[in-house]
């Protein structure tokens, strides 16, 4: 005798099938359903975790340095802008490593802001040294000053980094007239 299917529970049994496979569809191949994926664990989160804390303080330590430079430019003392580019300084350094995309732009002006606190400060030494880290760490990527100048060509120049018998070349800098009108002075003078 042979049994005979009706077609309402075989209409049944497709859409009972076409269900699960779409429920497998939902789960990652070669991991049991249910399991979560490597990149949804318990590591991830940790590591994310991680990664804003240490964005959260680096904000932190940047807030406080930058009242330091507001501080030290309603008084004008060396000290203070010393004492507020070295705590820029610290904030990039306690960044743990593997942070070098955590806020890129955010990081270089706070950067930036400790170079121009160093020259303040009358320390050009570490000036020089931290426009170098500063070109090492954000590589082919510059900041630009009002009216479009560029900081890193803005700063060989403070810093003489450039030759002043090469002052042709300082025309194609990207660097504001008033900066480029004085090193012609300065190199004008200092040939007559």
């Amino acid at each position: 005798m042979s049994k005979t299917v009706s077609p309402l529970s075989f209409g049944r049994a497709v859409a009972l099938l076409l269900a699960l496979t779409g429920l497998s569809g939902c789960a990652s191949p070669g991991l049991p359903m249910g399991t979560l994926s490597p990149t949804e664990g318990v590591g991830f989160r940790e590591s994310r975790f991680a990664a804003l804390e240490a964005l959260q303080n680096y904000r932190q330590c940047k807030q406080e340095a930058l009242t330091m430079d507001r501080e030290a430019r309603s008084s004008g003392q060396a000290a203070r802008y010393l004492a507020s580019a070295r705590l820029f300084e610290q904030c990039e350094t306690r960044l743990p490593p593997g942070s070098a995309d955590v806020a890129t732009e955010e990081r270089m002006r706070a950067y930036a802001v400790g170079i121009l606190d160093y020259i303040k400060a009358g320390d050009l030494e570490q000036a020089h040294v931290n426009l170098d880290k500063f070109r090492r760490t954000f590589k082919d990527q510059d900041l630009y000053l009002k009216g479009g100048a560029s900081f890193v060509d803005s700063m060989e120049i403070l810093l003489r980094r450039t030759d002043p018998d090469q002052f042709p070349r300082y025309s194609l800098l990207n660097v504001d007239s008033t900066l480029k009108d004085e090193m012609r002075r300065l190199n004008h003078w200092s040939h007559n």
